[in-house]
């Protein structure tokens, strides 16, 4: 089965329900020139009984999907091809090097072992291919990911690079200098050693990168995660900072002024000063043994847990200022207390839904036997419960007749008792 769309400009051979050895054949022996060259897009992805994938000299291909087929082996050479996903093939050992191909999506493939030195490769993916031991040079590349690659031990210099992220190499060693990149993620890279430096770098992850001492004095930086980094000594002036989490650093003992800091995570570490920090709205400083915090003029909340003495006295000129303190004991209390409620309004809400439910079934029954006495009885059902209630109404006002004359009697007997 080969779906051809009728659309002149665009031929799609979809081969992804397929499972036949004669799929790929019947793509190669199809001879009408006047589709072929309007082949773009080939899906032949689960197919699992391919294990090559043909030349298409005569297709003008442009996107070629074949993942999951786990019996294939090699990607050929495809002149024209700008986009190839291949994820999820396990026994793939080999891509050619195709000159114009711009994204490359091929994680999860465990024996690709050599990544070719594309020329206009824009995005690459290669993420959790465990035998990949370097990242050749790019030129054009904007955006790699390569996460869990735990052979890959370095990383050549890509100066179009702008986003990489490498988290979870755990052998990694050696990022070489990217100039442009905005977006880094090294976390859990446990023998990388240095930073590289990018002056349009914004965001910075590097938490458990245990062999990192410094990180340098990136101008443009906005965010940065350098949690459980033991070996780091101190944090730089950064001036465009505004998040910085930096918990359980245990050689961090100061943090400088940084003038746009919003917030600050630095529980676990053994800091004694905090420099003034005009635009901090966060802190949460727990298990630290900090003896003295600066006028915050901005700070909104704060969690902390430390002696009590330094508890009262913050706690008092802080509620001055309208901040909200969270301490252990009150945030756990507030906690409970929430929970409570929440089940309280969870108990409500599902009686309340039982009381609908009841509801209409009520109503659906009045309505279907409205509707049976329509259809079987003309009416006449309800016309005769109607004068039932009437006689009924009848026989009440007689019986209160009645009533009112005995009443009267009682009074008249009550009367006569009385005169004799």
């Amino acid at each position: 089965m080969i779906i051809i769309s009728d659309h002149e400009d665009s031929l799609t051979f979809d081969l992804h329900i397929i499972s036949n050895k004669m799929c790929i054949v019947c793509v190669c022996n199809y001879n009408n020139s006047n589709l072929v060259k309007y082949l773009h897009k080939l899906d032949c992805s689960k197919c699992n009984v391919i294990t090559f994938i043909p030349s298409f000299e005569r297709y003008n291909l442009i996107k070629l999907n074949c993942n999951l087929c786990k019996n294939l082996k090699y990607i050929p050479n495809i002149k024209g091809l700008q986009s190839l996903t291949c994820h999820s093939c396990e026994l793939i050992e080999c891509i050619s090097n195709i000159q114009e191909l711009k994204t490359l999506i091929c994680y999860m493939c465990p024996l690709l072992k050599h990544i070719p030195q594309f020329n206009s490769l824009v995005i690459l993916d290669c993420s959790e291919c465990t035998s990949i031991k370097c990242i050749p040079p790019m030129q054009g590349l904007t955006k790699l990911t390569c996460r869990q690659c735990h052979s890959l031990e370095e990383i050549h210099p890509i100066d179009s690079l702008m986003t990489l992220d490498c988290s979870g190499c755990m052998i990694l060693k050696n990022i070489h200098s990217v100039k442009n990149l905005e977006y880094l993620n090294c976390a859990n890279c446990y023998k990388l050693k240095q930073i590289p430096f990018s002056q349009n770098l914004r965001t910075l992850f590097c938490s458990s990168c245990e062999c990192i001492e410094e990180i340098p004095p990136f101008q443009e930086l906005e965010q940065l995660y350098c949690s459980l980094c033991i070996s780091l000594t101190e944090i730089p002036s950064l001036p465009e900072l505004q998040f910085l989490s930096c918990i359980a650093c245990t050689r961090i003992k100061y943090i400088p002024p940084l003038q746009n800091l919003c917030k600050l995570y630095c529980s676990n570490c053994p800091i004694e000063y905090i420099s003034p920090l005009q635009k901090l709205e966060f802190l949460a400083c727990l298990y630290c043994p900090i003896e003295q915090i600066p006028p915050l003029q901005n700070l909104k909340k704060l969690n902390m847990k430390t002696n009590q003495a330094l508890k009262s006295v913050l706690v008092g000129s802080l509620l001055m200022l309208g901040v909200a303190v969270f301490t252990d004991a009150s945030a756990q209390r507030n906690q409970r207390f929430d929970r409570t409620e929440n089940k309280i309004d969870r108990r409500e809400n599902v009686r309340d839904r039982r009381e609908d439910v009841r509801d209409r079934r009520e109503d659906r029954r009045d309505r279907m036997e409205d509707r049976f006495d329509r259809r079987h009885h003309g009416g006449r059902r309800d016309r005769l419960e109607d004068i039932r209630d009437r006689r009924e109404d009848v026989r009440d006002r007689k019986e209160d007749i009645r009533d009112r004359r005995e009443d009267k009697r009682d009074r008249r007997e009550n009367r006569r008792d009385r005169r004799h």
